[in-house]
């Protein structure tokens, strides 16, 4: 073998050796890592030789758990085990539950059944359960009390929404409320209340089913706010009779809202099918008829236990419109048959402003006797017509009677008004207005129901209060505004009192005239009598009426000028208050003579003259009417400025003074105070003595902010403000001041008030930022606040507002100050 041959082969070899020996000390040295897991995650790696055993790793402990071992897939661990490859290991627990048993929570709204212990669940959460929102809470979970959202708004109002206020027996009526404002919760109940012998249904979705005649009253009240609800006046009538005959009886004639072209046509009959025919005084033959036909109800005294029954019939009402005024007109009424009632007459009302006449009378008392064979007559009342003849001698141009009341005796007595109607002759050709007096509310004995027995008799026009309507009412004769109250009753007086204010405030008129029944003010020393009702009087002597007319205590009363509790002195101010005697049989005697009193108007003047059944003219009585003088004008500027206020600490009072030129110049002053709300009134000028408005019950200690707006004839308006400041001065100011914080301090308010102030409320430049007590714990006054979060060199202005224990506002303080730079 050659030497290069040879020296190849040694290079070969060593190359081999050395690999082998490069691979043995490889092999030798071979690592392998084993992984500790916890819960999913690398809690530990550690690297091992091949053939080295891993030392443990100490586990993590779990509460509630303990450690089983270090698992290789299924099977625990052998830490002896020489290590030939890479291992996870995975740390497993079992919990002491699973020795002891589960120590289980209940499920809740938001969890499951859950152990305390280990945690583990069984089920699914309860979930919540939910109470709705109101309006001062927000939707509540009944179970965990959490809240979702805000409280709803307050309830405000209710409109019922329903189609029609009159149903017939059988028929149904479905109301669909709406609470206001929107947001408000929906819920509302239904209650009724049953006159007149009503039977009827509502059912909680609000259908209402008429079950018998009569009236019934609906009150639908919020859920959330039991204080707001809203009624309804629904009337359910019988059927008409249809076919009971033909015949017309008890025909009265009265005026329309405007007598100078309206007409009421009131009478009973038992079809549906008459008709009134009209025409000029003139057409005796009826040539040229008008026909009009009326709508009605069925009428009979239903459950009443009434003094004689009423014969089952339908009361028909019509109402002409368009008439000429200061003409005379007749009318029939086509009995269904094509015969005819007698024939009547009126003469609509002259819009001239001239003279006017009419008849006042009261207490009548018609009232039935019973003959031996049977029959009934009257016993004796139709005495009134002989002294209304004489009046109309006297005036033959009296346009109206008028009845204070009291001219039937039982109104719950057929038999007295078939008599009534029979005697009385003048309904023939004199329209009749009056009011219902204690008596035509008597339906036996000295019971008293309601006044239906007044309104189906009666041609009322329907323009008075809803829940009077028949009963109260007004019209316009002339220059003549003539109203009659019903205040025999004080359901539906609220009402009746906002509707009065308004006729009186409305309605153009020269002379004003007010009837009812019972007096508003009435003084007997001889008897004890003493009636006053305030509120009326008030009214009355805002609006400077001219006459309030009453009846009642059978006895000729008379009180001119009567102004704020005594007589007047000033010919601007005062009312006059009339009480008539009585003017039938009944009280008569051979000195004592029933009267009817004749009323004239002439340029200003009303002249009263009381008239006795034989025809003598037993007193005289003028008035002059305060209203409708010359006007002196002025500017706006000095009517503006002329405005003052004043407080009387003793009478607890605050007037606002006018100039007296506001008469003619100003239509209204209105004023609200608006720090609470609580006054809102306002004043007219019906004579130029109408100088101030008292504002009664002012409280010490109290702050008054008033709005006064004048509303000038023109129909412009200003507005101006008065501040009364009675609250106690506490001194408020703030020191300490730098540029971030302030201290508030002020002294404590008179010692009288200490129970009375609850708290105070702190606005800082218009915004509220707090509430305080204003005692502390120990039932000290609080005499100061700090003020911290400022901005420097910024000014602030500063409002203390106390409030009582009812959440009222008494007084408010105010100061400024500038924070620091």
């Amino acid at each position: 073998m050659n030497k290069k041959l040879s020296g190849k082969l040694c290079l070969f070899t060593s190359i081999i050796i050395l690999l082998s020996f490069l691979s043995f000390v490889s092999g030798c040295t071979k690592k392998y890592k084993v992984t500790f897991i916890v819960d999913d995650e690398t809690y530990k790696t550690i690297e091992v030789k091949k053939g080295d055993i891993v030392e443990e790793v100490k586990a993590p402990t779990k509460d509630n758990h303990y450690f089983k071992g270090w698992f290789d897939e299924n099977n625990v661990f052998d830490f002896s085990t020489s290590i030939q490859k890479d291992y996870h290991l995975v740390a497993r627990y079992d919990t002491f539950c699973d020795v002891d048993g589960h120590s289980w929570i209940a499920a809740d709204c938001t969890h499951p059944k859950t152990c305390e212990i280990c945690g583990e669940t069984d089920g699914i959460a309860l979930g919540h359960m939910w109470e709705e929102a109101t309006s001062s809470t927000s939707k509540t979970c009944t179970r965990c009390g959490k809240t979702e959202g805000d409280p709803l708004p307050e309830v405000e109002s209710i409109e019922a929404n329903y189609t029609k206020e009159e149903i017939y027996i059988g028929d149904t009526l479905q109301f669909i409320p709406t609470i206001y404002p929107v947001g408000a919760i929906q819920d509302v109940t239904y209650s009724l209340k049953l006159e007149d012998g009503a039977l009827a249904t509502i059912d909680e979705n609000g259908l209402f089913e008429a079950l018998h005649e009569g009236k019934v009253y609906i009150t639908i009240c919020s859920v959330d706010n039991t204080y707001v609800a809203c009624v309804v006046e629904v009337l359910i009538l019988h059927p008409l009779i249809e076919d009971g005959g033909y015949d017309v009886f008890n025909i009265m004639t009265s005026y329309g809202t405007d007598a100078s072209t309206d007409i009421e046509i009131n009478y009973h009959t038992f079809n549906t099918v008459t008709e009134v025919e009209y025409t000029l005084a003139s057409d005796v033959t009826f040539t040229n008829v008008t026909t009009i036909t009326g709508s009605g109800y069925y009428f009979t005294e239903g459950t009443d236990i009434v003094e004689s029954t009423f014969i089952p019939r339908n009361v028909i009402r019509v109402s002409i419109k368009g008439l000429e005024p200061d003409t005379e007109y007749i009318y029939r009424i086509n009995l269904g048959n094509d015969t005819y009632s007698e024939v009547y007459r009126f003469k609509t009302a002259k819009d001239d402003g001239s003279d006017s006449a009419f008849i006042m009378m009261a207490d009548i008392h018609y009232y039935y006797k019973t003959n031996e064979d049977g029959s009934y007559e009257s016993h004796g009342s139709e005495i009134s017509e002989g002294i209304m003849q004489k009046m109309i001698e006297m005036n033959p141009n009296v346009g109206f009677v008028a009845t204070a009341g009291d001219i039937i005796d039982v109104g719950g007595s057929a038999k007295t008004w078939d008599v009534f109607f029979k005697e009385s002759n003048s309904l023939k050709f004199l329209p009749r207005v009056g009011v219902a007096g204690n008596h035509e509310y008597y339906i036996r004995g000295t019971g008293q129901s309601d006044g239906r027995y007044q309104k189906a008799h009666y041609a009322t026009v329907n323009n008075g209060p809803s829940t009077q309507l028949g009963l109260s009412a007004y019209f316009v004769y002339n220059d003549i505004l003539f109203i009659t109250v019903d205040n025999e009753k004080s359901e539906g007086r609220n009402e009746m009192l906002v509707w009065l204010e308004e006729v009186l405030s409305t309605v153009e008129y020269r002379y004003s005239f007010v009837m009812m029944h019972t007096p508003v003010y009435y003084e007997n020393s001889e008897s004890g009598n003493k009636d006053r009702d305030e509120v009326l009087l008030g009214i009355f002597e805002k609006y400077c009426v001219d006459l309030v007319i009453a009846g009642h205590y059978h006895g000729d009363r008379y009180r001119p000028d009567y102004y704020e509790g005594a007589d007047s002195s000033d010919a601007g101010l005062g009312v006059n208050y009339m009480t008539l005697s009585f003017g039938g049989v009944k009280s008569r005697s051979d000195s004592n003579l029933a009267t009817g009193y004749l009323v004239e108007t002439h340029e200003g003047t009303i002249t009263i003259k009381r008239v006795n059944e034989l025809g003598a003219i037993v007193s005289t009585r003028t008035i002059v009417s305060k209203r409708n003088k010359p006007v002196t004008t002025e500017t706006k500027e000095n009517l503006i400025q002329a405005v003052n206020g004043v407080y009387n600490e003793e009478n607890h009072t605050y007037v606002l003074n006018f100039s007296d030129k506001f008469y003619g110049n100003v239509k209204e002053v209105k004023v609200s105070e608006t720090i609470r709300g609580q006054i809102n009134t306002n004043v007219v000028f019906p004579t130029s003595s109408y100088t101030k408005l008292v504002i009664k019950n002012i409280d010490k200690f109290y702050d008054y902010h008033f709005k006064i707006t004048l509303v000038f004839t023109d129909g412009t308006t200003h507005e101006l403000t008065k501040t009364l400041k009675l609250g106690p001065d506490i001194h408020l100011e703030a020191t300490n001041i730098t540029s971030t914080t302030a201290d508030l301090v002020f002294e404590a308010a008179d010692v009288s008030l200490t129970y009375t102030i609850k708290d105070y409320v702190i606005y800082v430049n218009g915004e509220m930022i707090d509430i305080i007590s204003y005692l502390d714990d120990s039932f000290t006054p609080i005499t100061s606040y700090k003020l911290s979060s400022l901005v420097a060199n910024s000014n602030y202005h500063i409002k203390l507002v106390a409030r009582n224990y009812r959440g009222v506002v008494m007084y408010e303080v105010e100061t400024d100050f500038k924070t620091l730079e």
